[in-house]
């Protein structure tokens, strides 16, 4: 993908365009404008992504692979089928259909956990040691593994961790060039990398913004000038890619995100784990061990239409005027505005460039950061909250604070616009607007309460109150239902609804 300032150039010269003409079918393939893909090219990109591999004896691991009716079977299925894995399909989820009927939410995307629920409970029912799954157009890889506890699924940013210490298993080797390899991360990915990599011996790039057009742009440096960042090297000392939305790269000879390379490093690192009696829960967890726990959290707010788009501006815009100084009790000892031609990106180079480096970095005490920025591609503000711990801190303590800090930052943020939401209704689905959480909190929640304490409620009449939020609806609200439950033990209706929602 083409980086500012040539995106904004490319969109200017498109809009130049005064007519469309065209030309029967056969008219263009006799001219050569159309042409057949080259035999051999499906079975390059699989033996290249084949050729990844660092662990070519370890294929123990079973792995149900769902594509979630989109493409995956025919980049991760085939290149796990090609490096020997065994792999089976969740059926359910194995043909093509833009519907997404199975999919809760109908959101085939693997950073929505309950994505993969169908395919777990298959692989649970076969025998299988590790789910995969992808979004449609197969370049974000989602995953969860069976442990001593049952299944566990990972974020984004695990995978990420995941990755890079398999990429690094016995160190840091010196490629072709004789240099280090070069990890890559963008910003709002967990610096647990950046720490395990230097650890091992690699060179680390992680001040990179959204997009993994920046990591291929990164690569592109190394390859046409010999440099970037301020690291010399060629393109073959590329190691590895991620960023946090569980986007992963594993050869420099692919300049996007790509879910097969990674699903077959993953694989491979179960397996190993798998023939020492351990699972990849374990391996996250000495890899925490090694270099300390970090936790992030991921907390967007969706607000749709011009109105919408108004409020994501102007929060932006009151931050970067007025940063908070402290956030959750915790002082703000830094703030970094990556608009300011000071910062690590220096001048502005177009609109575009503008856009993309619109957002701000809060660095608060104790190691912990904030990263709040509006998305470039939905109507939503994302927060990004960080909190680190010493080898040995307690993991869901972490959590616990990283959930609680991006809270807090998000009840700040939207009072700065004059919404006011209790901090419960952040538990209801990001996928709700804002504008759906106000109606909920202010008419849908006091009709449940009202249900449940004259005990008129019960799954039937719940499902019916919530309906008008469409398909999947339940789903889409349960978490909040809990949290208002649990914060409000006592008082009439509480105990009832927790009753139910056990059920």
């Amino acid at each position: 993908q083409e980086v500012p300032p040539v995106d904004e150039q490319l969109v200017k010269a498109v809009e130049k365009v005064e007519k469309i003409e065209d030309m029967p079918w056969s008219d263009a393939i006799e001219s050569g404008l159309i042409c057949d893909l080259p035999d051999g090219l499906h079975e390059a990109y699989v033996a290249l992504n084949v050729g990844v591999s660092r662990e070519p004896s370890a294929r123990s691991a079973r792995v149900l692979f769902s594509p979630l009716h989109g493409t995956g079977d025919s980049n991760v299925g085939d290149v796990l089928r090609a490096a020997g894995f065994q792999v089976d399909l969740e059926p359910s989820q194995s043909n093509p259909d833009g519907s997404f009927p199975t999919v809760p939410f109908a959101a085939p995307n693997p950073e929505v956990v309950q994505s993969m629920h169908r395919a777990i409970e298959t692989a649970d029912a076969i025998g299988a040691d590790l789910v995969m799954a992808c979004d449609p157009d197969a370049d974000r890889l989602g995953l969860a593994a069976k442990t001593n506890s049952g299944w566990r699924s990972f974020t984004g940013n695990e995978i990420a961790t995941l990755v890079v210490h398999a990429m690094l298993r016995g160190g840091a080797r010196r490629g072709a060039s004789g240099r280090l390899p070069i990890v890559i991360r963008t910003e709002v990915t967990t610096s647990v990398v950046s720490r395990l990599a230097e650890a091992r011996g690699a060179r680390v790039v992680d001040h990179l913004l959204v997009g993994f057009k920046y990591i291929g742009e990164a690569i592109r440096h190394l390859d046409e000038r010999g440099s970037f960042a301020g690291f010399e090297g060629v393109a073959e000392d590329f190691l590895v890619g991620v960023e946090e939305s569980h986007g992963v790269l594993v050869t420099p000879h692919i300049r996007d995100k790509d879910a097969a390379g990674a699903a077959l490093i993953l694989a491979e690192l179960a397996s190993v784990e798998k023939e020492s009696g351990r699972d990849l829960l374990m391996t996250l967890r000495s890899i925490w061990d090694e270099v300390g726990p970090t936790a992030n959290t991921l907390t967007s707010t969706v607000m749709r239409g011009a109105a919408g788009r108004a409020l994501i501006d102007s929060i932006q815009a009151s931050l970067r005027a007025n940063p908070p100084t402290e956030v959750g009790g915790l002082s703000v000892v830094d703030f970094v505005d990556h608009q300011s031609p000071d910062g690590p990106h220096g001048t502005i180079k177009s609109g575009t460039d503008k856009a993309s480096r619109n957002v701000l970095a809060l660095k608060l005490e104790g190691g912990a950061r904030l990263i709040v920025r509006p998305s470039g591609t939905e109507p939503k503000t994302k927060v990004y909250a960080e909190v680190s711990g010493a080898p040995g801190a307690d993991p869901d303590k972490l959590n616990l604070e990283a959930k609680g800090l991006a809270h807090e930052f998000v009840l700040e943020m939207l009072r700065r616009v004059d919404i006011d939401l209790p901090v419960w209704s952040l538990s209801l689905s990001e996928l709700l607007s804002v504008e759906k959480k106000i109606e909920f909190v202010e008419i849908t929640m006091p009709q449940i309460i009202a249900k449940a304490s004259s005990g008129e409620l019960n799954i039937g009449s719940l499902t019916e109150v919530v309906s008008y939020l469409g398909r999947d609806a339940l789903g889409l609200v349960s978490g909040g239902l809990v949290n208002w439950a649990h914060l409000n033990i006592g008082v009439a209706g509480s105990g009832e609804l927790l009753s139910l929602l056990a059920d």
